[in-house]
């Protein structure tokens, strides 16, 4: 034995020598398997092998596929295997913690855990592995079993203080905190014998019952550790008592105080106000009940609280009282007193400033010493030049410019800040939103022209007064306003004046050629800052702001003034274009000063579009006047495109411009270039859930192909899939080095993650991308079947399976959403699931990270139709209008769910049995009302005798296309009834579409380039072919079928399809002969040179920087997008149309 023991360790020793060497991993892979044949009952070795082959798997095909299996194997014999005492311990021991390791470096956490809790049951003792089981189950988010691992811990480690406990705790608060659970998560399918266990409403409630329980827990635990804690026991380091802990506890007390409940999400503000929003969502972040506010109040301001901040955050400490006392009843005071200490340590702290003013204001001056304690707390820290009994505007003025002269007694905005200087702005701004009196306009106005003569040769001048320039001009005073301009066209004008001079005697031999330059940059950010201020307080001129004072009503840019839009564009560039030698030596990588004149001027001129579009001809204009008109407001946009490329050329990463390319590309269709664009963005990790939104309009449609697609698709993937493990790696680092309150600064994070809109509407649209392209793919494949129409029997078995198929594609991409929104089950579901799916429809709760406020071009609203409709809905003006007091995010969600709503319809009746049909169309019925309401569809069916049915056949059968089709299914009807409506709409839309489609193609006012950029008629076809005939074709022959309507008369059915068919036909032949062949014949060298010379020279929209080569690109960019658009929109009318054939229609 002592033999095989020595022999044993010497090879350990041998393979352990060289295991951690990448360089000898295949030497080590030889000693592995040697090892295997000479002690074939010790699995150590095939695990340590695997380990190294992981390291030599890019260098041999099957490597990694080998090691796997072994690890398999392994982890098979590990309980029937000796356990064998070696110098690095028992070799089981070792085969488990190599095995971890394994699975470890590969990502595979079920396996890993598997291999964890095989560790611990082996040794329970052991807290190392008990504290990587704890790690395991948290990166999982298993929360339960994760804290019955940190109570165990406790138990074995009682000397690491409470530690444990606190790592208890902090879980038991995260699963209070946590909302839904979504994905199919702890849903159980059944009791083993068909039936259902308990109804998804019964389970919820259930879930809400036991997660409100753990999170009192948590709160409960975290009082009893410092219930009776005194600060001596701190001081002797007798208690481990640190401010991340201490912010646990009052997080702990707060998440207690709103109940662990689902609670509403804070309401959408719209307002560009962004300063005044920051400060009433801090106020509004505890919105139940003061007594555990209260709690965390006492204990914050006792001792032991003033000690576990004193040395780190103390800082942090008056931010937590500050933000607690705004939140109780009858507090302001102290709130303000604390917001002021604040920003007594830190001068610059931009949210404390807003707040104090905010809360100076609001101050009673009748309640006794209310406002003389405010009074005497400002007198204490040197900010008090006002009295108690002046009036609340007189106070926050006089507030304000204290701070900005102790700011300037410590040495002015370079050493403290620019926050004290703002404050003035901002105390005036409030001041006038209370009472929009001429004194107090006059009063902002002149705090903003010496806040530009101070900073305006800052960068971020102009941003900074963004907020301000738009409340002048909301409150309408005039001469305040004039005023403003006036002062700043002064500013302007010497800044240019001196620009210019730089221009005329520049010298490079001149001594002082540096300094000179320096001074002529901060001449230019000048003269850019007062242009663009003066733009802004210019909307009664040029208006290119979307949303307006009236809260959620949006507006299109508009030009008041004609050709003030052009004129403004053409003298901001030439400004632009004068500072290209000035820049040309700046970072490629960097904004530079002038980018915002050619943003600006990309503005004014989509405002100019806009208003060709906003021109409202009387009913007996000639249409051709109104194509005219939009005709012109397609060259307004290419123009604008070429603008923001201009600005690209120099500053590639500005911003801005992408998204005004991205844009700009939207309403002129071009899909693709949409995509290229976010590509080069580069939006990392959560920033894709925040900027998705700007190219949902691109892939909604179906207007790209697979291969375009699959890069955004691949990289929305990586993010839901990393995002769990990241945020659950990041937990249990903050568990372990016992940073409490950041863990649960983790678990919102993840919650709003999994509940993110922008996740649930991506996997949506990738279902149903993936659901087409396999349903072309199978018809491709079973329409080259040379099918003997003969054998009436072998053909409809293979039409049968072929329908099969397709319905099960709907199905089955339906299931891979999240939050259950298109399809929860399949045809073999029973009605208690159909009961689950309409209450999780009702509970949805989503979260939304979009940065449409702060992300969106300033000229393009965020959409308020489906998503593919953002260009024609734009032409149209859809969106200059009040939404009935709903938020954009309401119409997102209203549009994504009833889209949703319209394939679940075919997928889930196509799927049922005869018997349970209706049963679905109840459900289906109470799922719309939800959503919609019992109204009819909006709008009115197009007639061909109506004189406007160019908009409303697009308004009813295409921005209504999802209300109509649904309440068609729905509506108590005949089943014939229901065929002839659903007919209608595939008729009208394909007919109507035709005839656009032509007309476009007949337009003698725009080049044949890029004539189909009019009237978003390429995603109009899109959205048409891969939405609105793809439901309904997919509808009425489930309907033959007898799969909706089991009593229909199918040769009934039949025989009113041929019309059906060919309208499809018709605009299978408009979109091939007058789109796609149009497209083709078209050439860069002529075509779209002529398209470039054609806007760059057009002599009414002629702008400097916009040149015939810039033009030309632009043109060939959107030929090549339309002609991809169209001909994916072809290739889907035409499939559906075999479909018909595959059934036996004759398509003749």
């Amino acid at each position: 034995m002592n033999s095989f023991n020595n022999a044993l360790n010497k090879t350990l020793h041998q393979i352990y020598d060289v295991v951690d060497e990448p360089s000898k991993a295949k030497e080590c892979v030889s000693l592995c398997s040697k090892a295997s044949k000479q002690f074939p009952s010790v699995s150590l070795f095939s695990c340590v092998k695997a380990l190294a082959m992981l390291r030599v798997s890019e260098e041999e095909e099957n490597a990694f596929e080998e090691a796997t299996r072994a690890c398999v194997t392994a982890m098979k014999r590990i309980d029937e295997e000796e356990n064998l005492e070696t110098d690095f311990g028992p070799t089981v021991a070792q085969s488990l913690r190599v095995l971890s390791i394994f699975y470890k470096s590969i990502g595979d956490e079920e396996n890993e855990y598997l291999v964890v809790q095989k560790q611990h049951e082996k040794d329970p003792g052991n807290c190392d592995i008990l504290e990587e089981l704890q790690n395991v189950m948290v990166k999982k988010w298993d929360l339960e079993k994760a804290k019955a691992c940190a109570v165990k811990l406790q138990r074995l480690k009682p000397h690491i203080g409470t530690g444990g406990t606190r790592a208890a705790a902090t879980m038991s608060l995260a699963i209070g905190m946590q909302k839904k659970t979504w994905r199919g998560e702890e849903r159980e399918e059944g009791d083993g014998e068909g039936h259902i266990v308990a109804s998804e409403e019964e389970k919820e409630n259930e879930r809400k019952k036991k997660k409100k329980l753990s999170g009192e827990l948590g709160k409960a635990m975290f009082q009893r550790m410092y219930k009776s804690l005194k600060t001596s026991e701190y001081e002797n380091q007798e208690r481990d008592l640190t401010s991340e802990n201490a912010r646990a506890y009052v997080t702990a007390l707060m998440c207690a105080d709103v109940g662990f409940e689902e609670d509403e999400e804070d309401e959408d503000i719209y307002s560009s106000d962004s300063i005044s929003n920051d400060s009433k969502r801090r106020r509004r972040k505890y919105p139940k009940g003061d007594a555990n506010r209260k709690i965390a109040v006492a204990f914050l301001e006792s001792e032991v609280g003033q000690k576990c901040f004193a040395k780190s955050s103390p800082l942090e400490r008056l931010r937590l009282l500050a933000d607690l006392y705004a939140s109780l009843d009858d507090a302001k005071l102290k709130a303000f007193q604390y917001n002021v200490d604040i920003i007594d340590l830190a001068p610059d702290d931009w949210i404390a400033i807003v707040n104090a003013i905010e809360l100076l204001a609001e101050l009673d001056d009748g309640k006794e010493g209310n406002v003389d304690d405010a009074i005497a707390h400002l007198a204490k820290l040197g900010l008090s030049e006002g009295s108690s009994s002046s009036s609340s505007d007189s106070r926050t003025m006089a507030f304000a410019f204290a701070l900005r002269a102790k700011s300037e007694a410590n040495g002015g905005a370079k050493v403290v800040g620019r926050g004290p200087y703002l404050a003035v702005l901002e105390a005036a701004r409030q001041n006038l939103s209370r009472k929009k009196n001429v004194k107090n306009a006059q009063i902002l106005f002149e705090s903003i022209a010496e806040y530009v003569d101070a900073f305006a040769s800052w960068t971020s001048c102009a941003r900074e007064l963004r907020t301000f320039m738009q409340a002048l001009m909301d409150c309408g005073n005039a001469e305040a306003i004039q005023g403003c301009r006036e002062r700043l066209a002064k500013r302007r004008d010497v800044a240019a004046a001196s620009l210019d001079a730089y221009y005329d005697k520049n010298d490079d031999d001149d001594d002082d050629k540096e300094l000179k330059k320096k001074d002529a940059m901060d001449a230019l950010r000048v003269e850019a800052a007062c242009r663009v201020l003066i733009a802004d307080i210019s909307r009664d001129e040029i208006d290119t702001a979307w949303v307006t004072k009236q809260k959620n009503c949006y507006s299109p840019p508009l030009v008041y003034k004609d050709c003030s839009g052009q004129n403004r564009a053409r003298i901001f560039m030439e400004r632009f274009e004068k500072c290209e030698t000035l820049v040309e030596s700046l970072d490629s990588r960097e904004w530079t000063p002038r980018d915002v004149l050619g943003v600006y001027a990309t503005h004014a001129l989509v405002a100019e579009a806009a208003s060709c579009l906003n021109l409202k001809p009387s009913r007996s204009a000639l249409k051709s006047e109104i194509v005219e008109c939009h005709s012109r407001a397609v060259m307004f946009l290419v123009c604008a495109k070429a603008l923001s490329k201009r600005v690209l050329q120099r500053s590639k990463h500005n911003a801005e411009a992408l998204f005004d390319e991205i844009a700009s590309s939207c309403l002129l269709g071009a899909s693709r270039s949409m995509l290229d664009t976010f590509a080069f963005l580069d939006a990392k990790n959560i920033q894709m859930a925040s900027l998705f939104h700007h190219v949902v309009p691109a892939l909604d449609g179906n207007s790209v192909n697979m291969e375009k697609f699959r890069e955004i698709c691949l990289k929305w993937e990586s993010l839901q899939q990393q995002s769990d493990v990241d945020i659950g790696e990041s937990f249990a680092k903050a568990l372990r080095y016992e940073a409490f309150d950041k863990a649960l600064e983790f678990t919102r994070f993840r919650d709003t993650l999994k509940r993110s809109f922008a996740f649930s509407q991506m996997d949506a649209i990738s279902s149903k991308f993936r659901s087409i392209y396999l349903h072309d793919m199978g018809l491709i494949e079973h329409a080259g079947l040379d099918v003997d129409i003969a054998d009436k029997e072998e053909f409809n078995l293979k039409v049968k399976k072929r329908f099969d198929h397709v319905t099960k594609q709907f199905a089955v991409a339906s299931q891979n959403c999240s939050n259950g929104i298109l399809c929860i089950g399949n045809g073999d579901v029973e009605e208690q699931h159909e009961m689950n799916m309409l209450y999780l429809w009702k509970n949805l709760c989503f979260t939304y990270t979009d940065d449409a406020t702060g992300t969106n071009s300033s000229w393009l609203p965020p959409h308020l139709s489906a998503p593919a409709l953002a260009a024609p809905s734009w032409f149209l003006a859809q969106n200059s209008c009040a939404t009935n007091n709903a938020s954009y995010r309401d119409e997102w969600t209203r549009n994504h769910l009833l889209e949703s709503l319209a394939y679940f319809s075919v997928a889930s009746l196509g799927s049922c049995e005869e018997n349970t049909a209706e049963r679905r169309k109840q459900t289906i019925r109470k799922m719309f009302e939800h959503r919609v309401g019992k109204i009819s569809a909006s709008g009115r069916e197009a007639k061909e005798e109506d004189g406007e049915a160019s908009s409303s056949w697009t308004r009813t059968n295409v921005f209504a296309f999802n209300e109509t089709f649904i309440q068609a299914i729905i509506r108590n009807t005949s089943a014939t009834s229901t065929f002839d409506a659903i007919s209608r709409i595939v008729i009208g839309c394909s007919r109507h579409l035709s005839e656009d489609i032509h007309a476009i193609a007949s337009n003698k006012h725009l080049p044949n380039s890029i004539k189909f950029a009019l009237d978003g008629i390429v995603p109009t076809t899109s959205f048409v072919a891969s939405h609105v005939l793809t439901v309904s074709c997919n509808a009425l022959l489930l309907m033959i079928e007898g799969k909706i309507f089991e009593s229909a008369d199918k040769n009934e059915l039949k025989q009113s399809l041929k019309p059906v068919i060919d309208a499809m036909g018709g605009l299978l032949l408009a979109v091939r002969e007058s789109a796609i062949d149009v497209l083709k014949k078209c050439n860069e060298n002529e075509d779209d040179a002529r398209a470039g010379e054609f806007c760059a020279t057009n002599s009414s929209i002629f702008i400097p920087g916009i040149t015939a080569e810039l033009t030309q690109k632009i043109a060939t960019e959107l030929r090549t997008n339309h002609l991809e658009s169209f001909e994916i929109a072809a290739k889907r009318i035409e499939f559906l149309r075999t479909e018909f054939v595959l059934f036996g229609f004759s398509t003749d």
